[in-house]
Parts: C-alpha cells; sequence; structure tokens
C-alpha cells in the first residue's frame, strides 16, 4: 500500500503546503533589495513539473484543504510515479 498521497502544482496557482511554510510544486526566489529610496527585492517563481509527495497522514490531517484546491483547480490530484526497476 503506498503511504503517499502526489500532486502536481498548477502554474500560476501558488499553494502552500498545509502545516508547512512550503509551496507545493513551486520555489519562490527573491532577489537582493535594490538600493534606492523604496529598496524592493524582485520574486521569481519556479514551477516543478514533478508530482509531490505527501505523507497520507497529513493528507488526512488537511483532506478538507487539499480537496478544496483540487476543486478550484489550484492542485491536480496524480496517481504515484511509476519506480523503475533496474
Amino acid at each position: 500500500m503506498n503511504e503517499f498521497i502526489y500532486f502536481k502544482s498548477v502554474p500560476g496557482k501558488l499553494v502552500t503546503r498545509f502545516g508547512s511554510s512550503t509551496y507545493i510544486g513551486a520555489e519562490v526566489q527573491r532577489s537582493e533589495p535594490k538600493q534606492g529610496r523604496f529598496p524592493q527585492s524582485e520574486t521569481t517563481i519556479v514551477w516543478s513539473d514533478e508530482p509531490v509527495a505527501i505523507p497520507k497522514a497529513e493528507y488526512d490531517r488537511y483532506r478538507r484543504e487539499y480537496a478544496r484546491c483540487v476543486g478550484e483547480g489550484s492542485l491536480v490530484k496524480v496517481p504515484a510515479p511509476k519506480v523503475s526497476k533496474e
């Protein structure tokens, strides 16, 4: 039995991993603030095409939140990736 539930992110729909401060299938990269009167840093989001494994216990705890994100189209639930037996 698989102890993980797998999700893929949808580019443009940033979803925080529930109970954490990380994102599912995305990484936010911030540059050093520019000098000036109002220093600002630039933010870039790098999207991953790889499925993200969520432990079943974590999924069960946040089931409603994950279901809402899937229903809104922010996450896609995918089958477990095939493991090659080489």
